[in-house]
């Protein structure tokens, strides 16, 4: 090598480790590191034969209004005496022919896209209205006796719907709920009037028809039997507001955000 002619030792010692450096193959140099390259993995395929577990549908949640007329079911009682200890709402005149009373519901479900609910909560209210004229038992009445007396509820319940099928188009369903009842007694006395507020426990049964069109509309058709308890006054006969009553009903619901 050219680079080894130098003469003396101070210069030979740079340009030796240079030209050692430039040498190519010189001895016990490291060969060049090998990259590996991953083998690819072929993409996985589907079995022939496998099932697919189908996509489930979201659940909607919706709310809706229900507006009814309450009908009387039972026949009123053609007289009634003041001197009884207890008389019940079914035993009165209804206050507007046979209607007793306007039946009033908000209403909340969830069900799955495109099907109907099998289970609806409810709160209701409303109004019921009924009057009883009392017939003496002799020829006049007595003093402080009742002559007549009229009944005004307002129930502020909560309550469950459970519907036999999910999506025939006439669902039998059948339900139950809780709650008060604000009552207002107007008694009509010989000596005057008396009238009385209060709140009265209460619980109810009931069972009917839906034809549900979408879970936008729907109409209803049910029985209902109510029990409250009575309102105690001092020589007035007690009053029960136990109601036996046909309700036809429309429902308009609307989907609401999640």
């Amino acid at each position: 090598m050219n680079c080894l002619k130098f003469s003396n030792l101070w210069a030979i010692t740079p340009p030796l480790a240079l030209c050692l450096s430039l040498s190519p193959g010189r001895a016990g140099a490291d060969p060049p590191a090998q990259v590996a390259t991953p083998a690819a993995t072929p993409a996985a395929t589907p079995r022939e034969g496998a099932h697919h577990r189908p996509r489930e549908r979201p659940h909607q949640v919706w709310g809706g209004v229900t507006l009814g007329l309450a009908f009387a079911a039972e026949r009123p009682r053609e007289e009634l005496s003041p001197d009884a200890a207890r008389i019940e709402v079914n035993h009165m005149q209804p206050g507007s022919g046979p209607v007793r009373g306007i039946d009033l519901r908000w209403q909340d479900f969830s069900a799955p896209h495109g099907r109907k609910p099998r289970w609806i909560g409810y709160f209701r209210s409303g109004f019921y209205r009924s009057a009883a004229t009392f017939a003496p038992a002799g020829a006049s009445y007595e003093p402080g006796q009742a002559t007549a007396v009229e009944v005004l509820t307002v129930p502020l319940f909560f309550g469950g719907n459970h519907y036999l099928f999910r999506d025939f188009p006439l669902r039998p369903f059948a339900g139950l709920g809780f709650g008060f009842d604000v009552m207002r007694l107007r008694y009509t006395r010989q000596d005057g009037v008396y009238s009385d507020i209060s709140a009265r426990i209460g619980f109810e049964l009931h069972a009917g028809l839906e034809a549900r069109f979408t879970n936008h509309l729907a109409i209803s058709a049910e029985v209902m039997q109510l029990w409250s308890a009575r309102r105690k006054i001092a020589d007035l006969p007690d009053v029960s507001n136990e109601t036996f009553a046909a309700v036809l009903a429309v429902t308009g619901a609307f989907e609401l955000p999640r």
